[in-house]
């Protein structure tokens, strides 16, 4: 079985930020030929936060264009004369205006796939607004259930609305491929909705017409959730079940807690604030590496909280190969085993610029045509094939 399905497939990217080069770095770990078109001033995130770039950006060949240069223009629609996908971020209109939208691009390639993210979608009331993740997310209702049990609203830990929908791009993406498209289509992915469709998961029986209960939710219940050790390392609890519950009891030496009215989830939902303060000041008594090893006897779900270096060392991850060493640092590999192996890693640099012969060949411009536009700073400056 392949791990590059594929491989073959060029894709031009013109997205900035999370969203489109999340996407496109899948994309491009499937085997993908990822051309990412930058302003020449750079993708800001590389000024925004430092480091994500070169997370969100391996593999992929980069080139600077103007794109509102007429010249520049002209560059990009011989990028895309016969590209298999077009990736966008850019609010509804943008590329129109700018003369690269998805009919533009249809003509220059009948069975394009053209993916544009946006927050809100290409039509509707909210369609111009602005916004990042937390508001996708809260538009989407992604803090509906801690509002439903007057909980304070809390932030997960990731951007849901930003990450969730550059998977349902780049899963939209390869369905289409796979489908073998024989005319062009615009995927049009919403952030909010993709946001949407995750925080739905909690809404069982809001969905049946009933309001949300705290006994609905899982991750109210006490013995689920994060709590502080003694040496100040953290511990992520997950004593959901019954069983689970007792051993969890058993092992902090909190007996008193197996009992009625606590041996069943109704039970300790309706006293879940109490059990929640008990456990938060026994568990504070001990040592993280103590507990985790007497959980681990027990078989009670308890983990943790592992930093970057923990998860960087973790022998499990480095068994399974999803943490690979570098010369400088580590990679984290595509999560995903075909046959039993991981689609490798392309052996680019980060933001590899394309070289003349990549620009000559993509393009059909000459040398000088190429050294032209880069004096007069329509496109960034190529690289030489002994530079790249």
């Amino acid at each position: 079985m392949t791990t590059t399905p594929l491989r073959g497939r060029t894709v031009v990217d013109f997205s900035l930020y999370v969203p489109g080069p999340h996407c496109t770095k899948i994309l491009a770990e499937l085997g993908a030929d990822v051309v990412k078109v930058e302003p020449l001033g750079g993708d800001p995130v590389r000024r925004f936060m430092p480091g994500l770039y070169e997370g969100l950006n391996s593999a992929k060949r980069v080139l600077a264009i103007d794109v509102k240069d007429p010249r520049g223009l002209d560059v990009c629609r011989r990028l895309l004369n016969g590209v298999d996908v077009v990736v966008e971020g850019f609010r509804p209109g943008v590329m129109d205006r700018l003369g690269i939208g998805f009919a533009d691009v249809s003509a220059l390639s009948p069975a394009v796939v053209y993916c544009s993210l946006t927050g809100y979608g290409q039509e509707g009331p909210r369609a111009a607004d602005a916004g990042h993740d937390v508001n996708y997310t809260a538009v989407a209702g992604g803090f509906a259930v801690q509002l439903a049990v007057d909980d304070d609203p809390q932030q997960g830990p990731f951007a849901a609305a930003d990450l969730g929908g550059a998977l349902y791009a780049a899963t939209a993406i390869c369905a289409t491929l796979a489908g073998i498209p024989s005319q062009p289509v615009h995927l049009d992915v919403s952030l909010s909705e993709a946001s949407l469709a995750l925080s739905a998961v909690g809404w069982g029986r809001a969905m049946q017409g009933e309001p949300i209960r705290p006994d609905d939710v899982g991750s109210l219940a006490p013995g689920y959730g994060i709590y502080r050790c003694r040496d100040g390392r953290r511990v992520a609890v997950a004593a959901v079940e019954d069983e689970f519950w007792d051993r969890l009891c058993n092992a902090l030496g909190v007996e008193d807690l197996t009992g009625a009215p606590f041996n069943d989830h109704h039970g300790r939902m309706t006293h879940r604030r109490m059990l929640t303060e008990r456990l938060r000041q026994t568990i504070v008594q001990w040592d993280c590496a103590t507990l985790v090893d007497r959980a681990h006897t027990d078989g009670i779900p308890v983990s943790a909280l592992h930093t970057v270096d923990d998860v960087r060392l973790d022998a499990h991850l480095r068994h399974r190969d999803a943490i690979r060493a570098r010369s400088r640092g580590f990679e984290v590999a595509h999560p995903v085993q075909y046959g039993g192996q991981r689609p490798k890693q392309q052996d680019r640099p980060t933001g590899t610029q394309l070289t003349r012969h990549d620009v000559a060949m993509m393009t059909g411009l000459g040398d000088e045509d190429i050294e032209a536009l880069a004096r007069a700073g329509v496109i960034g400056q190529p690289t030489t094939p002994a530079d790249a």
